[in-house]
């Protein structure tokens, strides 16, 4: 029984994971972003006027996008491997 449920389960997530990627990835910079933005707001108020959420957004998801996509790939990867063994250990009993 609990190999079926994790065949189920694998073939759900071998499936959908590589469209359920992007959009937590999408997710988690927005999120992170917007707490960069509230952080950055209170120190750019002083020399940037109406402009500096206008400015500041790209450059924040710009970065984000740097920093974060080999994280992306190597969260996928690791999710893979996770995968990978979890059905071999269900294989195995």
């Amino acid at each position: 029984m609990k190999t079926k449920i994790f065949r189920a389960i694998n073939k759900l997530l071998d499936v959908n994971l590589k469209y359920i990627t992007p959009v937590l990835f999408s997710l988690f910079m927005l999120f992170i972003s917007c707490i960069l933005i509230m952080i950055l707001d209170d120190y750019l108020d002083k020399y940037l006027s109406n402009w500096r959420l206008a400015i500041l957004i790209p450059v924040v998801y710009f970065f984000m996008f740097i920093i974060l996509k080999p994280a992306l790939f190597a969260l996928n990867n690791w999710s893979k491997l996770v995968i990978n063994l979890s059905s071999r250990l269900s294989h195995a009993k």
